[in-house]
């Protein structure tokens, strides 16, 4: 007697025909339903990096509203400065548990640096040394000049 192996496919017993189709229709299902997921996950960590991009901006209005209110007291702004350091590094190395990370696309990544090095070699500073001495004749200056570099980073967000 032969058995269902050593006959050729279209010789197989009716079972074994349906064995086959099903076995093949289940792994492209299984393939479908996989790269649906990790495009799932993968939008949901650009959604979490536009988020975070968009909460950054807002922060940085908050500091200089902070800014201009003159207080005495540095701590809300730095508190905000401390935060805004916090997101940015995380939009910049991403987090895989969260998802959160930026699209790999050249001219993002330029423009995500292009904000980290502004905030770090002028606005950060220069927000820094406002909530430290709040002087009215010194926040007109540099309001302007804070107001000019948010403006320019937004533009990069």
């Amino acid at each position: 007697m032969k058995t269902p192996m050593n006959l050729k496919p279209w010789k197989w017993k009716l079972g074994a025909k349906i064995f086959g189709m099903l076995t093949i229709f289940f792994l492209v299902a299984l393939a479908a339903v996989s790269m649906t997921l990790h495009m799932a996950w993968q939008l949901e960590g650009a959604a979490a990096a536009i988020n975070d991009a968009g909460s950054e901006r807002m922060r940085s209005y908050r500091i200089a509203y902070a800014l201009a209110q003159a207080q005495p007291d540095a701590g809300p702004v730095r508190s905000e400065i401390g935060e805004f350091d916090r997101v940015l590094h995380g939009l910049q190395q991403g987090d895989p548990k969260r998802p959160l990370w930026v699209p790999q696309d050249p001219s993002i990544r330029a423009s995500l640096q292009t904000v980290a090095d502004a905030w770090e070699s002028r606005i950060k500073p220069m927000a820094l040394a406002m909530s430290a001495d709040p002087t009215p004749r010194q926040l007109t200056s540099q309001q302007a000049v804070l107001g000019q570099e948010i403006e320019i980073g937004r533009a990069h967000v």
